[in-house]
């Protein structure tokens, strides 16, 4: 794993570099050959097995709130939760694999930070769609538990990569006309 030493423990800074790592990362991934069926250019997401839109809507209404979505603190709107996420998945009939894209540690300015790519694919292994997801110590949740957050944060990042996809390929797709929001 890579690390890389930030010398300025400014949030600002911090998320600066966090954003062009994301970006370059972004980059190099939108210069691969796509083998997609979606990318997050144009290209939509069409359903396997004759999943209609009206399905989806109908499956994501049956989603529990405070399980699959709900409120979290200083947020107006309900969010979908991981575990949403990974339903709606199964349901389109996608699967996910994580892939750890960088390891920040600045041990002296006690930061550490993880961006995670999630690839989505469908039953033939056909690439769907990719997200990165990061968190860092500088978050308000982490800044007190530091190193001791290892795990959590990079379970944070994975989380934030599976949910971004999921919202990327229903907004992508046909599912988009037909989907409201809870």
């Amino acid at each position: 794993m890579k690390a890389r030493s930030i010398s300025m423990a400014k949030l600002v800074d911090i998320k600066k570099s966090i954003s062009s790592m994301a970006l370059s990362t972004k980059e190099n991934l939108d210069n691969e050959k796509p083998k997609t069926a979606i990318s997050e250019t144009k290209q939509n997401y069409t359903p396997q097995d004759n999943i209609r839109p009206s399905d989806l809507h109908t499956f994501i209404k049956s989603l529990k709130d405070g399980v699959d979505y709900g409120t979290l603190p200083k947020v107006n709107h309900a969010v979908l939760f991981k575990a949403g996420a990974l339903k709606i998945l199964k349901f389109l009939g996608l699967k996910h694999t994580p892939q750890l894209i960088e390891k920040t540690i600045d041990v002296p300015n006690g930061f550490l930070g993880y961006t995670v790519m999630v690839t989505i694919t469908d039953s033939k292994d056909t690439v769907i769609h990719k997200h990165l997801g990061s968190a860092n110590t500088l978050e308000s949740k982490f800044s007190k538990k530091g190193f001791g957050a290892d795990n959590t944060i990079l379970a944070v990042a994975t989380k934030r990569a599976i949910v971004g996809s999921v919202k990327d390929i229903i907004a992508n797709s046909d599912f988009k006309k037909d989907v409201a929001s809870k």
